[in-house]
């Protein structure tokens, strides 16, 4: 029988914070297997295709990039729910960590190393399996190693280096040239290095035998119900993928925006979304560690998120109705605070819903993060829809952005369980 998730117990309480080295070396490690996955995604893979395919580029990246994101949505719950369950001298969460890794590299090695179609679809789906693994025994760690009472502010940081590690592997790709080893690689040392320094101090459990079998015995389409048998866990899980279906339609298409609504010159187009890129990232690096410890000072997640939504539809409906460039920077500026705060405070808000609680938590942070890779996919052919059939109107598909992310705000108002 299920237990409600006001009345289930927690088979074990987050471990104590053993070492000093702990936070920074996980916040490190969160941004060197960000600057190993995003990269690929944001420049690398596009840079190869290029060198490779010419004018068939783009249907390359575009196979490339859907099938890696297939198996990165199967890798996230999976790999979380096979860590949970992991029983070795290492712990459950270090051997998935460098399994994750190890693997992660080898599909890399091949992109670079071998020159041809198949291979760069082959390297980059053996990469996203393997690294989405490692991210979710990563997340996992959260929820076992932090107090519930630090969560939001560790999760606010841990925003902070996912964006530090896009961006340095952003620049990292122009530093390094056109070089494929280098481009692909060159991440991958940074992941290796700090993940190697995460798991010299981290304070990792092998899972409990006992409950491994009794895990072992829920079938696995039975835990694919999570989200309809814990509610709560459900209208988190809605709130991220309407949330950031709305922030994936604005940033794919911001730079089309500008060209094709506002009508500049794709040269100030780029320009204006390289601020955008740097107003994003300072913003949150100011604003996610602050709304993280405001929740955890006032004990409330559920409201942070609310208005985060509630602001982040207010930042579409301000570039909806923009007329010029300035309008649509400032409207885009208060969309990175919300989303700064949301990133944050949300986080900390699923660990505290999570369908078996902090004992078993990679299995629903990995379900978790599937909204967010779902949003990714679903975003861009919801905005091309919406321009199809409406003649290429803009301010529609902005309005369309605003009433998901308004969606959001709604879903958390039926979370009961988290004040």
């Amino acid at each position: 029988m299920t237990s409600s998730p006001d009345t289930r117990e927690e088979t074990s309480a987050p471990a104590p914070w053993t070492s000093r080295l702990f936070m920074p070396f996980y916040l490190l490690a969160f941004a060197g297997l960000m600057a190993t996955t995003a990269t690929p995604v944001a420049v690398t893979l596009a840079l190869r295709a290029q060198q490779l395919y010419g004018e068939e580029k783009t249907a390359v990246l575009a196979t490339t990039l859907a099938i890696g994101t297939v198996f990165a949505s199967i890798a996230q719950p999976l790999g979380g729910w096979l860590s949970d369950r992991t029983v070795s001298r290492w712990g459950r969460r270090r051997p998935w960590l460098v399994l994750g890794l190890l693997g992660g590299v080898a599909g890399l090695l091949v992109i670079a190393l071998v020159p041809e179609r198949w291979a760069m679809v082959l390297g980059w789906s053996i990469a996203s399996l393997f690294l989405n693994l490692a991210f979710s025994a990563l997340f996992a760690v959260l929820a076992d190693q932090v107090p519930a009472a630090r969560r939001g502010r560790v999760s606010g940081w841990i925003g902070v280096a996912l964006q530090a590690g896009l961006s340095a592997g952003t620049w990292g790709a122009v530093w390094l040239g056109d070089q494929p080893v280098a481009l692909f690689l060159g991440p991958a040392a940074f992941a290796v290095l700090t993940t190697a320094a995460l798991l010299v101090v981290l304070p990792d459990r092998s899972a409990d035998p006992g409950a491994r079998g009794a895990a072992g015995r829920v079938p696995w389409r039975e835990r694919l119900t999570l989200l309809a048998r814990y509610r709560d866990f459900g209208f988190v899980w809605a709130g991220r993928f309407l949330l950031l279906t709305g922030y994936y339609i604005f940033f794919n298409f911001q730079l089309y925006t500008l060209t094709d609504h506002l009508g500049v010159t794709v040269a100030v187009a780029t320009s204006v979304v390289a601020l955008n890129s740097t107003l994003s990232a300072v913003l949150k690096l100011v604003v996610s560690p602050l709304a993280g410890w405001l929740s955890d000072r006032l004990g409330r997640r559920r409201v942070l998120v609310g208005c985060s939504a509630v602001l982040f539809a207010v930042s579409m409906v301000l570039i909806a109705l923009a007329d010029d460039v300035t309008t649509f920077v400032l409207g885009a500026s208060v969309g990175f605070v919300a989303y700064g705060v949301f990133l944050a405070v949300d986080l900390a808000l699923a660990t505290e819903v999570l369908p078996e609680g902090d004992a078993n938590g990679g299995f629903g942070l990995g379900l978790y993060n599937v909204a967010g890779t779902v949003s990714q996919s679903l975003a861009p052919v919801v905005a091309a829809s919406v321009l199809a059939v409406s003649g290429n109107s803009y301010p529609l598909m902005y309005t369309v952005a605003a009433g998901l992310v308004a969606a959001a705000a709604v879903t958390v108002v039926f979370v009961r369980s988290v004040r």
